[in-house]
């Protein structure tokens, strides 16, 4: 969930002929997530021509932090 949360963070703010691949996302789990619905919110950290940085958290249904992401990734020309 974390990495697709990051990933249409970066790909919202491209053009339709640009895309994005993932290629670091460190994870910190905070803490186990209850049973029940998730929900991610992301937002871009830092972009580039070339790549970009975002970070993400994940939220149990309570809206407790379980988890966080940064992710890096690359922007390339679609094929």
């Amino acid at each position: 969930m974390l990495d697709s949360a990051t990933g249409n963070a970066v790909m919202a703010s491209l053009p339709s002929e640009r895309t994005a691949v993932t290629t670091r996302l460190d994870t910190t789990f905070v803490k186990p997530a209850a049973l029940g619905p998730l929900t991610a919110t992301a937002r871009l950290a830092n972009q580039d021509e070339n790549s970009a940085v975002a970070e993400a958290e994940l939220f149990d249904s309570s809206g407790q932090v379980v988890a966080r992401a940064r992710a890096e990734l690359r922007i390339r020309q679609r094929r």
